[in-house]
């Protein structure tokens, strides 16, 4: 679903779990091992904002946190490109709910 973002409507929220949690056994519950192959490489994902049909016309600085940990703050200007993206600079895994699957990602207007 879309959400609303100070003066932005129609954003779309996506995240993307990285090489790192992609090249996990299945069957593991726990965080992956580094790997020196390169494929494998340890990659923490990232948050990514999509902008919609709705014009907008001034850039958007928002508070990432992913758990209770700030990943810094995505300066998304979308009159250049429609996706904005913020690499996770700590690893994700560490920021899982109790019950090992559920993750908070909370988004916080900058003004």
């Amino acid at each position: 679903p879309a959400l609303n973002l100070g003066p932005c409507s129609d954003l779309r929220l996506h995240f993307a779990p990285g090489e790192a949690w992609r090249c996990r056994s299945a069957q593991t519950p726990t965080p992956p091992e580094p790997s020196s192959s390169p494929r494998c490489a340890e990659v923490n994902g990232s948050i990514r904002l999509k902008a919609g049909d709705a014009p907008m016309n001034e850039a958007l600085k928002v508070r990432v946190y992913v758990g209770q940990t700030s990943q810094g703050v995505l300066v998304a200007d979308f009159t250049d490109r429609a996706v904005q993206e913020l690499p996770l600079t700590v690893n994700w895994w560490e920021e899982l709910g109790q019950d090992a699957q559920s993750l908070t990602i909370r988004l916080e207007l900058v003004a």
